[in-house]
């Protein structure tokens, strides 16, 4: 975890914490992951675009990584990924509470969600403050703050999947489900 608590190195059954994906955040959002790539030398490094950093120019960023650019739909959900040639590698359809319902290509593990992380061993899906389960289209974990949260300590964005984005686990994210409702408001 980093200094805000946001889960930056998960092991897996085939790798340790040490050769876990490094994962970079920026305003509580996955902004790009670095993982060691078995078989040769270097790291596949996977740039989510709506939350692009720039940390070396990408002329030589391409000679030294494998750059994925990641497509995302209105909510910000990861849908494709293509390479620096425009080729797709992986697409991605989503049920509407995140389940993966359909796949192309060998999907990395990244959130259904803004601000999700999607571990494949478990299927559930890392939510800053919470774990979220797509197939249910509920938190594991009931709001920390109670009802007070609603009457659905465990609902994911009022029950709206598909207008409202929940980036920390903890509320509905209000301006973006603002803006969705009625675009002159933004």
């Amino acid at each position: 975890m980093d200094g805000i608590s946001f889960r930056t190195l998960a092991p897996t059954a085939t790798r340790t914490l040490s050769s876990a994906a490094a994962r970079h955040t920026t305003s509580k959002a996955p902004t790009f992951e670095v993982e060691p790539v078995a078989a040769r030398v270097g790291w596949l490094v996977l740039v989510l675009v709506i939350a692009l950093t720039v940390f070396a120019p990408m002329e030589i960023a391409a000679q030294r990584y494998k750059i994925t650019y990641v497509h995302n739909d209105h909510l910000g959900r990861p849908i494709a990924g293509s390479d620096t040639e425009g080729r797709v590698l992986w697409q991605v359809e989503y049920g509407p509470f995140g389940s993966i319902i359909g796949h192309t290509g060998e999907v990395p593990e990244i959130g259904a969600f803004p601000g999700q992380y999607r571990e494949s061993q478990t299927e559930l899906s890392y939510n800053y403050h919470r774990w979220y389960e797509s197939a249910n289209g509920r938190y594991i974990r009931s709001d920390p703050i109670g009802l007070t949260g609603g009457l659905n300590p465990y609902a994911y964005v009022d029950s709206n999947p598909l207008g409202r984005t929940d980036r920390s686990g903890l509320f509905v994210d209000s301006v973006r489900a603002a803006c969705s409702q009625d675009p002159l408001f933004c």
